[in-house]
């Protein structure tokens, strides 16, 4: 349904549909194909705090997955919170600012995919720029090397961050 709202939008706009852009629907391609990818599996759905990770909500205070960021993206649940706020942005800003503040949709769905990845280094010790870890570290292995969750949330973090700067842009 999303190619059909993108086809409404630009025609509204009396643009032709290769040229509109549409953040939302590029952070959802650009989820799709993080979840695509195979190490991407730890961070598909929400953990189960019983059985795989014990304690973890003592430690992560703000759980969060990518198929639960996808489903809202899909729902339009980030779409409908900027809704709710948009007739108090346009009495504090004025319509000429509402692009501004439509920004913070794909914004939103930023801060919740870094989220992701903040809890995996919080939750195994790591850091996104930690130096690499010690032997004793919670992070890593018995070689030193660190967890394989880590070494994922990072790369995924790097995919996820190479295609939002490209989203941005085009916004």
């Amino acid at each position: 349904w999303f190619e059909v709202l993108r086809a409404s939008c630009a025609q509204s706009q009396k643009i032709e549909l290769k040229q509109y852009v549409d953040p939302v629907a590029d952070c959802l391609s650009l989820i799709d194909s993080i979840l695509n990818n195979q190490v991407a599996a730890a961070f598909s759905k929400p953990i189960n705090t019983k059985t795989d990770a014990p304690g973890y909500l003592k430690v992560v205070k703000q759980p969060q997955d990518l198929g639960s960021i996808r489903k809202r993206i899909v729902s339009a649940h980030y779409d409908a919170d900027f809704v709710n706020r948009k007739e108090s942005v346009i009495e504090e800003v004025g319509v000429e600012d509402l692009k501004a503040e439509a920004n913070t949709v794909h914004q939103g769905i930023c801060h919740d995919v870094r989220t992701v990845w903040r809890n995996c280094y919080t939750y195994s010790g790591a850091g996104p720029n930690k130096p690499p870890p010690e032997e004793d570290d919670d992070a890593t292995d018995a070689k030193g090397a660190e967890a394989p969750v880590v070494e994922a949330a990072r790369m995924l973090s790097r995919q996820f961050e190479a295609g939002y700067a490209t989203i941005k842009e085009r916004a």
